[in-house]
């Protein structure tokens, strides 16, 4: 069987401060020596673990009772409803607020479930990995922000910003991008694509954007690099955006204020004086006439 990663949902599942999880259910995953192993981890929340206190991890058959698992070689029996010894089940500490439970399975049940206890007085995110294997339950988990705009920039010019990538799972994330346009989109360049990022970590790409030549015009693009995440479900997109800004209007001319006095004349109409085929001196003056006083 594959390995199972969760929760199901796109980000780790939060508990509160001395808060607990339900009983979520996984799948038996019993590898060739009839042991089945589950690697827990607390994500952290500055690109690096949180070294926070162990959760306590319950593990459930049926209807049985909870048991809490003791560490390394000490070893807790677990028992369904009716009274079977079904496993036995030890937790041993890793390094970065990881600890891989390993249960040693007699008898195959279908209903297996987990809870785990925050210790910690704060919120933390927690994740955890079913497989039959201890190196089964080292999965990458890729996690990107939803959208990243690169705002307004004058037409045709450029600027290059980075791209923050997270890795939530238990093994290293490793990316196969070569620079160059991302997707049809000539707007949008992958300058430089992450290197491997370790188990709450970050990494970053960099990624030009050149703005449209027509002042006003907005482009996109859905940035998905290539990685070795097997989760679908998991965050392993961006959309990008940007824009070219609007052109400035024109200003108008500034406003006729004073005109030099034609030289000639051809009516007279009461005191006013025209001259309506000398046009007035004054370049900033669009009139083709001009009155004044007589």
């Amino acid at each position: 069987m594959d390995p199972q990663t969760f929760p199901t949902t796109p980000g780790p599942l939060t508990v509160a401060g001395h808060g607990q999880s339900g009983f979520l259910t996984f799948t038996e995953a019993v590898g060739p020596t009839n042991t089945m192993f589950i690697r827990v981890q607390v994500v952290g929340t500055e690109c690096k673990p949180p070294s926070a206190a162990r959760p306590i991890v319950q593990l459930r058959v049926g209807h049985g009772l909870p048991v809490g698992l003791p560490e390394f070689p000490q070893r807790q029996p677990i028992f369904d409803q009716v009274g079977t010894q079904v496993a036995q089940a030890t937790i041993r500490p890793q390094a970065d607020d990881i600890q891989l439970v390993e249960i040693q399975v007699n008898e195959p049940s279908t209903d297996w479930k987990i809870q785990l206890i925050n210790e910690d007085s704060v919120e933390r995110g927690l994740i955890w990995v079913v497989a039959g294997t201890d190196n089964g339950t080292k999965q990458p988990w890729i996690q990107l922000p939803a959208d990243k705009s690169f705002g307004e920039l004058e037409h045709g010019t450029s600027t290059t910003q980075t791209v923050q990538v997270r890795n939530f799972g238990t093994d290293v994330l490793t990316f196969n991008d070569t620079p160059g346009p991302i997707g049809n989109n000539a707007h949008f360049k992958l300058i430089e694509s992450s290197g491997p990022v370790q188990p709450n970590r970050c990494g970053t790409f960099k990624i030009q954007f050149t703005a449209p030549n027509n002042a006003g015009t907005s482009s996109a693009v859905k940035f998905a690099p290539r990685n070795n995440d097997p989760v679908a479900a998991h965050r392993n997109s961006i959309n990008l955006s940007g824009k070219s800004k609007n052109a400035i209007p024109t200003p108008p001319p500034p406003a006729c204020t004073a005109c030099t006095a034609c030289t000639a004349c051809t009516s007279f109409k009461g005191d006013l004086e025209f001259f309506p085929d000398k046009p007035c001196q004054d370049p900033a003056c669009k009139h083709i006439g001009f009155a004044h006083n007589f």
